[in-house]
């Protein structure tokens, strides 16, 4: 079969499939670091509405002929995410195309303005609204009215931590990080009653990130004189995430267990072009729709150092 001719008409057509290898290329240039602590989930509308689960107490002890113990069980807070919409254009002229399509052709190093680019931002737009809710998420108001990261998350009973309540517990030392993974382990239900949190992931700021990597590998207790041996890895083994667009000073414990930070995927990013009406010129575009929040505070645990 004979080469399909390059005119005018069909030049950009001819280009496309390259234009969308390049996208994928700035796409996929660093692995989504979202992914790691939020949960991936579908979404079939504009929202999604969750319940937070009200836990219910202990069994009773119950005896022969006895009816069964009844309990009440409340409601839970509602909880929306909300999915937006998020989207790039811009236009290729037909000049742009002419003086480039023997290099563009030939793999001379000109490619496709803005491919890589339109592919890079839309992975770091993901990253950007992943990452504001744990940057706004010490001083936020949730749905139950404290912020993501409180020393009073109410309870049916009382309120519960996930967050120091000192500056001093919260700079990033063996020993903070030790108290950290106990609170966390103490952890309860509406009811009081222990969850039994285990947090098995820890994610930094990249200024923490070194800091973090010593504490946790050193064979020794980091930041000390002494001999004793470094046991963070046998009460709690945690992977060690670097989050490029936390904002300084914040670290945080998770559970992967846990059912907690959600980011749900209304339409996964597609890209198209079209021709301008009445030129010679193209509008390439690329869209997607989702939404990021958390339905849970448990199973997290978040410290922001004072500036």
């Amino acid at each position: 079969m004979e080469p399909k001719a390059i005119n005018r008409e069909n030049f950009f057509d001819l280009l496309w499939v390259n234009y969308t290898e390049l996208i994928g290329e700035g796409y996929a240039e660093k692995p989504l670091e979202w992914v790691k602590l939020f949960r991936a989930e579908n979404s079939n509308g504009a929202f999604e509405k969750y319940k937070e689960v009200n836990g219910l107490p202990v069994w009773e002890e119950n005896y022969e002929g006895q009816p069964y113990n009844e309990v009440q069980r409340g409601e839970g807070y509602d909880i929306t995410i909300v999915n937006h919409r998020f989207d790039q254009s811009y236009t290729i002229t037909w000049e742009y195309l002419e003086d480039n399509k023997e290099k563009i052709m030939g793999g001379k190093g000109v490619s496709l303005v803005g491919a890589t680019e339109m592919g890079r931002g839309c992975r770091v737009k993901q990253e950007l609204t992943a990452a504001e809710i744990i940057n706004k998420g010490f001083d936020n108001v949730g749905y139950d009215g404290v912020s993501l990261f409180s020393t009073a998350h109410p309870l049916a009973e009382g309120t519960m931590a996930n967050t120091p309540a000192t500056d001093g517990d919260k700079a990033l030392t063996d020993a903070n990080l030790k108290k950290a993974i106990q609170a966390a382990k103490g952890q309860v239900d509406n009811m009081g009653i222990k969850i039994q949190t285990k947090p098995n992931q820890m994610f930094v700021a990249s200024d923490l990130y070194f800091t973090a990597l010593t504490i946790i590998n050193s064979a020794l207790i980091s930041g000390t004189n002494n001999n004793d041996k470094n046991v963070i890895g046998m009460v709690a083994p945690l992977e060690v995430h670097e989050m490029s667009y936390f904002d300084d000073g914040i670290w945080v414990l998770r559970d992967t267990s846990m059912r907690n930070l959600i980011f749900q995927w209304r339409s996964h990013p597609e890209f198209g072009y079209y021709n301008i009406q009445g030129t010679a010129d193209y509008k390439v575009w690329g869209r997607a729709r989702w939404g990021v929040g958390y339905i849970d505070w448990r199973g997290l645990y978040g410290a922001k150092i004072a500036a």
